[in-house]
């Protein structure tokens, strides 16, 4: 595992802001590039999988792989040889679907590795980027053929619809409008296509611009690369096209959105990965492995941005943070027999007092809620005195895993918007003198960006 040389020098999450900015006052991300097994396995297609991992093609290798959000990697032998697997995307019924340029054919590799092929009803039609459409189907386009296709996925049977022989159809997804969207590299077009099969193309403003892999942006237009246009394009549902020059002529080739509201961008002949912002201003990072053709990009489960190297043989990442992170402590009026509660109650960062009788066991429930934007865990601690009254935690909710240490627990794979709960409980003695207070602070902390933490602190009073 390498990390590149963009980001050597220390970096930490600002508020509102994704990744950080150096002395220069650009953006810095992490870059990680992770090897796969197969040496000269050529890493091509990739996309997230509904197991929360990163699913891969091997072009050279005719393997399929997945890797893990840490960078532990799979991989499954495809049953037809040479078969060169293309795209990959998650279907409807949870299984990854995949193009195999040479093998004719459409394959479906379920998340522990069985693998089933559909053979094209054309021959030698080039079967190349895939995605799960609207209606439930996996739509794909076939270069060679002119044709875009759909295959049933519970039936496998495939329905192809026409374009012009030359039209040479590339990359393909789901707009905003609820058509797919697809690129005409062969004609210099951009295509929609309903889920009946009625198709519309687009002329693209620069000629012989190479309209290559397209992907939908945060503001609900279509994006794509020219890959000898040496642009990124936009084009609004209505049909309008805009371009954005590269500030380095780079080929631009896989394309895709982040959970920051920008898109990324591979460029395969500069060796490096950029990201472009909703309004086209595009800022540029070099990678580490020379000569390494970045390739394929897609947005993992993790929020982050994923591509391959083609020649490097990597698959690697881009650290996306959310934009805004924060976990959240809240802490609920103390219950128990004889308990009262003073104090702000219900926000984090405040103080719950407990005003009770000696010998009662006033209850605290601490609420934690994940407000960042992609799944994250968190550690939930304490640091009692030694002299404080004793006191337990009860966890709430199954994805606690208890102690991990006296005082510590962990809640692991907390969803965006996901709350889990703790209860404090503390046992006063019978004869705790009068005015006695004792506090009992909780803090969490973020596994994914450990400078951001939260608080509360319960207390108890003995009032008599």
């Amino acid at each position: 595992m390498r990390r590149s040389g963009l980001v050597a020098a220390a970096w930490m999450l600002l508020l509102g802001t994704a990744g950080t900015s150096s002395a220069d006052g650009h953006e810095v991300y992490p870059i990680t590039e992770f090897p796969v097994i197969l040496p000269e396995g050529s890493p091509y297609g990739l996309g997230p999988g509904p197991d929360g991992n990163i699913w891969f093609t091997e072009i050279a290798g005719n393997r399929i792989g997945k890797i893990t959000p840490h960078g532990k990697v799979t991989e499954y032998v495809i049953p037809t040889a040479q078969s060169k697997p293309g795209a990959i995307a998650a279907g409807p019924d949870g299984n990854l679907w995949f193009t195999e340029l040479d093998g004719n054919k459409v394959g479906r590799i379920t998340t522990d590795g069985q693998i089933t092929e559909y053979e094209s009803p054309t021959e030698n039609s080039q079967p190349r980027v895939i995605t799960e459409g609207p209606d439930g189907n996996m739509w794909f386009t076939e270069a060679l053929a002119g044709k875009i296709a759909r295959i049933d996925p519970d039936t496998g049977s495939i329905t192809e619809f026409a374009l012009e022989a030359s039209s040479y159809p590339y990359g393909i997804t789901v707009g905003s409008d609820g058509n797919l969207w697809f690129a005409k590299n062969g004609t210099n077009e951009i295509g929609r296509i309903t889920p009946d099969g009625v198709a519309t193309a687009f002329p693209v403003p620069t000629p012989d611009s190479g309209p290559a892999l397209v992907a939908l942006g945060s503001d609900g237009n279509i994006w794509f690369t020219e890959h000898t246009g040496q642009k990124i394009g936009r084009i609004t549902p209505s049909g309008t096209i805009t371009e954005f020059p590269l500030p380095t002529p780079g080929s631009p080739y896989g394309i895709a959105p982040s959970s920051d509201g920008e898109l990324w961008f591979t460029e395969y002949h500069a060796n490096q990965v950029a990201e472009i912002s909703t309004d086209g201003e595009i800022e540029e990072f070099p990678l580490e492995s020379p000569g390494s053709l970045p390739y394929c990009m897609t947005s993992g489960s993790d929020g982050n941005i994923w591509f391959t190297q083609v020649v490097g043989n990597n698959v690697s990442k881009v650290q996306i943070m959310p934009a805004v992170y924060r976990p959240q402590l809240t802490i609920h009026r103390a219950s128990g027999s004889g308990t009262t509660s003073s104090a702000q109650v219900g926000e984090a960062g405040v103080t719950v007092t407990a005003l009770v009788r000696a010998g009662r066991d006033p209850s605290f429930r601490i609420r934690l809620e994940n407000t960042g934007s992609t799944v994250d865990s968190f550690t939930l601690s304490s640091a009692f005195r030694q002299s404080a009254f004793p006191s337990r935690f009860r966890a709430g909710g199954d994805d606690v895993t208890g102690a991990v240490r006296a005082g510590t627990y962990r809640v692991v794979n907390l969803p965006p918007g996901g709350t889990t709960s703790l209860l404090l409980t503390v046992k006063t003695p019978r004869r705790a003198a009068q005015g006695t207070a004792y506090g009992y602070p909780i803090r969490t902390q973020s596994k994914i960006d450990q400078d951001q933490d939260d608080w509360v602190r319960a207390r108890v009073k003995i009032t008599g």
